[in-house]
């Protein structure tokens, strides 16, 4: 569902394709369309926000490891499930800020890959992550003098985006990782279906953007996940930063974005957990999708095996 502050979130009492994915009335995913989670009182909360593995894509909602958390848990608590497919690090913070503050949850964890830390840095998919083939834009956050700011206070619609003349005329584009101005700039010359047929063949290679720099990206990341932390803490919810593996992580491939903020992290004190020792010991074949990126049924249960120790001893500094 099209959002005006996050892009696109999960709209109240939704059916998505096949029936797999369900939302309660407040926009959460369920089991059932339309239930509602604010009628369940008097049980200590986690709430979880972030992107398509903290949703739980491509498997039904009792093997996600929201659901999984909240069924092996040694003690009863409600689990509300804020993820929203392709949210980057931004989107997830934002989504914390203004959907799940009002539920003063016990604890929240925001989870994120690497790829998320790269998708804080766009503004409009359909240039910087074309084959998502996503017709939104989304939020923007950048550091000015050491601080967050944000750029983009009200998306583009989807009728906006298209309507304008030129992508060069949408707002903030020059933040938009890949983007190339003179690459979506019309010229006389390719009228001919040659000549582009040839200008298609051969390899560009633009200038850098320092907003696409490795440095630039671990601390724009960096400064949203302390503000989760601190916004967390001054509401007394004790906040979890938890870094997820995907097959590139389990492949042993370098990843620069997630080793430079898990250090910046580290230096800063702010607590958080990286899954990748404690899910590899089973074999990544078993804990991902076959052909896919998400995680199986089996790697979510892991995923909640995982963090149940992590989370006991949290409830236990609250209580």
């Amino acid at each position: 569902m099209e959002d005006s502050l996050l892009g696109w979130t999960v709209g109240p009492s939704r059916r998505g394709k096949n029936g797999l994915y369900l939302s309660s009335r407040e926009g959460i995913r369920s089991p059932q369309v339309g239930i509602a989670y604010s009628e369940a009182q008097g049980l200590p909360r986690i709430a979880i926000v972030g992107d398509s593995f903290t949703f739980g894509l491509e498997v039904p909602f009792k093997s996600t490891w929201g659901k999984k958390l909240e069924e092996e848990f040694p003690f009863a608590i409600q689990v509300l499930n804020f993820g929203v497919d392709g949210y980057g690090v931004d989107q997830a913070y934002l989504r914390y800020h203004r959907d799940v503050r009002p539920w003063h949850p016990d604890v929240v964890i925001l989870g994120f890959i690497n790829h998320d830390l790269i998708r804080t840095m766009v503004v409009y998919p359909f240039v910087s992550l074309p084959e998502w083939a996503l017709r939104f834009s989304k939020p923007r956050v950048t550091l000015a003098g050491g601080r967050l700011e944000l750029l983009t206070t009200s998306v583009q619609t989807p009728e906006t985006l298209f309507s304008a003349n030129s992508v060069a005329e949408l707002p903030h584009i020059e933040y938009t990782p890949n983007y190339d101005r003179e690459a979506w700039e019309y010229k006389w010359f390719h009228r001919s279906y040659l000549v582009r047929l040839i200008l298609g063949c051969i390899p560009r290679w633009s200038d850098p953007s320092p907003h696409e720099s490795d440095d630039n990206i671990a601390a724009v990341n960096t400064e949203i996940l302390g503000a989760f932390a601190s916004e967390a803490i001054a509401d007394g919810t004790i906040p979890y930063i938890v870094y997820f593996p995907d097959r590139e992580d389990f492949a042993g491939r370098k990843r620069s974005g997630r080793d430079l903020v898990l250090s910046a992290l580290r230096q800063k004190q702010l607590q958080h957990e990286d899954l990748t020792p404690c899910m590899h010991r089973v074999d990544y074949h078993d804990l991902l999708i076959e052909g896919n990126y998400h995680y199986s049924p089996k790697g979510n249960a892991v995923a909640a095996e995982c963090l149940i120790q992590l989370l006991r001893n949290g409830f236990a500094r609250k209580t």
